[in-house]
């Protein structure tokens, strides 16, 4: 399994836990620590791209959040399983932006 996923993954289940402030600031230092592993990877120093990666990571850390505050507030009105689907909106939408952070970082660099 390649860092990015596993990162995703991480950022997932980090997601899923029951407080919310705590949550974000575990999802955000698991994007914290894909940029710097595809840092090490790429041989490039961190200290280098930590300004940009730090807004970088706070941008899509912010959007995360915005997205599952939309979604929920639409698939929550679904009867019956959107009570269920709702709670997975921020688990989801933390995967998703951590997919896409080192799309997102080779575009800012």
């Amino acid at each position: 399994m390649n860092t990015v996923r596993k990162h995703a993954i991480a950022a997932a289940i980090l997601a899923c836990l029951p407080f919310p402030v705590i949550s974000e600031v575990l999802v955000t230092a698991a994007m914290f620590s894909l940029l710097f592993q595809l840092a090490k990877q790429a041989d490039i120093s961190f200290t280098d791209v930590a300004i940009k990666a730090v807004f970088l990571v706070l941008a899509v850390s912010a959007v995360a959040i915005l997205g599952a505050m939309l979604v929920h507030s639409v698939v929550v009105l679904i009867p019956a399983i959107g009570q269920v689907l709702s709670a997975l909106t921020y688990p989801a939408m933390a995967a998703l932006c951590t997919l896409q952070l080192p799309k997102l970082s080779l575009n800012a660099s």
